[in-house]
């Protein structure tokens, strides 16, 4: 009974907060709220959404006169960010510095590299993080591909300080939210808003209060939640792979699409650390935002940890049990490995009947679609399926090969356009095994094309229910491929297929590896 009781008033809690998140009106006038907080702060009774995060908020005395969150650092009575303001000229629509300050004359490129030291306490940028800092704050709708560890974070940070513009950053999960925390360390005011029974619309209607009066200067969310309510914005989206990656999965990433169209002179700031130029294509075709200007480096290397929302940098061993949905995804998911630069290995447990299973899990969103949406969305869902499932295939060629060099593999997945080629790592197994074993290179190229042209022959032979076939095996394939004579090809008349009769191709290598060579590639 006190189980049941228990589930029942937790089950009405959410009810009602759903209705009140209903009914909450985020796009009524915002000054309202805006004036309370400015009240709150003339009376130093100020208390920010995010003061759980700001250490000795409750106990110290000593908060900064600005923004009155965080802990004076400077004689003048400001803290860390204030005083970074005023110091570099830069606007800030709190009133007790509003009078105090002009218009910087400074560019964007000398801004940014007075906040790496002054407000973010690091001697230098790393590689690409200026660059891309300069290029979204001259407004320009910028794709960085940054691999992990080397501060995309630190990219909207700088941006955020930088631009009087509340800074809206999407993320896919809300484990990622967690640089929230990151953000109020370096003492940028900084919030979560997303659509959750875990956060009350009392919660939200303070954030709503904090944007409206400037206190907030960077807002973290989940994409699925309306941001039609703010006004001076510059968009951020983290981990936009997931626009790819969730494609028939969570179709909220899809629906970032409508930012062009509510702000369409709103500049946006995507960043990955996996990006083909394929996949560069298609999110801006998404997102419309056409030639973005693409930041980059010239080399891609393995890049994220196991998946995303995990921050552990002395990782030295990650293991698959089953084969990744793509080259993409398996990046993503070991890259974190060797953080510190150490010595690090990757292992990956799979078998036959992970493709399939990867084959069926794409399927499914397709069947999941009402007669009105497939009709609708038929020609996209074909190919956006084709395109997965060409991404499976390579990734089981990838785990399936024992000579070619897994870096070079890897790097052929996210490779541009006049970008160099780079020689063998000579420390993956596959080179090892070919310093090993030195395997000559054999053209295959006459057994490739019988091999597909019997799959295309039983694939037709599997329809006619005299064959007494209801699924094509290797070892069907094999039988067709050698002439074999046996019970199998007898009982499903195999030795009928026009194929079968033609002379045997002499090669030396082993059947049921050139099978999977074959089928896969």
């Amino acid at each position: 009974m006190a189980i049941e009781k228990r589930n029942q008033t937790k089950a009405e809690k959410i009810i009602n907060q759903k209705k009140n998140l209903e009914t909450f009106d985020f796009t009524q006038d915002l000054v309202p709220y805006g004036r309370q907080v400015y009240k709150e702060i003339n009376k130093s009774k100020f208390i920010p959404s995010f003061a759980n995060l700001v250490p000795s908020f409750k106990t110290s005395c000593l908060k900064c006169i600005g923004y009155q969150s965080f802990a004076k650092k400077y004689s003048s009575g400001l803290c860390n960010l204030c005083g970074f303001l005023l110091k570099n000229n830069l606007p800030s629509s709190l009133p007790k510095l509003r009078n105090q300050q002009a218009s910087s004359s400074s560019s964007c490129r000398e801004l940014a590299i007075s906040s790496i030291v002054q407000f973010f306490g690091f001697e230098r940028y790393r590689e690409l993080q200026c660059e891309s800092i300069e290029s979204f704050l001259s407004e320009q709708n910028t794709l960085t591909i940054l691999r992990t560890g080397r501060g995309k974070s630190l990219i909207y940070a700088a941006a955020s300080i930088l631009s009087q513009a509340l800074t809206v950053v999407f993320t896919p999960q809300k484990s990622l939210m967690d640089n929230q925390r990151e953000m109020v360390k370096f003492g940028i005011p900084a919030a979560m808003l997303y659509a959750s029974s875990e956060q009350s619309p009392q919660v939200q209607e303070k954030i709503v209060s904090e944007i409206a009066s400037g206190k907030i200067r960077q807002k973290s969310k989940i994409s699925e939640y309306a941001t039609k309510y703010i006004r001076g914005l510059q968009f951020v989206i983290d981990e936009t792979h997931c626009i790819i990656s969730y494609e028939g999965f969570q179709d909220s990433w899809h629906q970032l699409k409508c930012i062009k169209q509510d702000f369409p002179s709103v500049p946006l700031l995507a960043l990955t650390a996996t990006c083909s130029p394929e996949d560069a294509a298609k999110i801006e075709t998404v997102l419309k935002r056409p030639n973005m200007k693409v930041i980059r480096s010239p080399i891609i290397h393995p890049t994220s940890a196991f998946g995303m929302g995990i921050n552990v940098s002395d990782i030295t061993l990650i293991i698959h049990t089953t084969l990744p949905l793509s080259n993409e995804q398996y990046v993503q998911e070991i890259g974190r490995a060797g953080c510190l630069g150490q010595g690090s290995k990757a292992i990956m447990f799979y078998s036959r009947e992970d493709i399939r299973t990867l084959l069926a899990i794409i399927g499914g969103g397709q069947e999941n679609l009402s007669n009105h949406e497939e009709m609708h969305h038929l020609s996209d869902t074909n190919v956006t399926l084709n395109i997965k499932k060409r991404k499976i295939m390579l990734m089981a060629l990838y785990a399936d090969s024992i000579y070619e060099c897994r870096q070079q593999l890897t790097y052929q997945s996210f490779q541009w356009l006049y970008d160099p080629p780079i020689l063998q790592c000579m420390i993956c197994d596959n080179c090892l095994r070919q310093e090993k074993d030195t395997p000559s290179i054999y053209d295959a190229q006459s057994e490739a094309v019988r091999m597909i042209r019997i799959v295309m022959l039983l694939l037709q032979h599997i329809r006619d229910p005299q064959n007494n076939m209801h699924y094509i095996t290797r070892k069907d394939i094999i039988n067709v491929f050698y002439n074999n004579k046996n019970n199998n090809v007898n009982q499903k008349n195999l030795n009928k297929l026009s194929l079968y009769s033609e002379a045997r191709i002499q090669t030396w290598l082993r059947p049921q590896k050139l099978v999977c060579t074959c089928l896969i590639g």
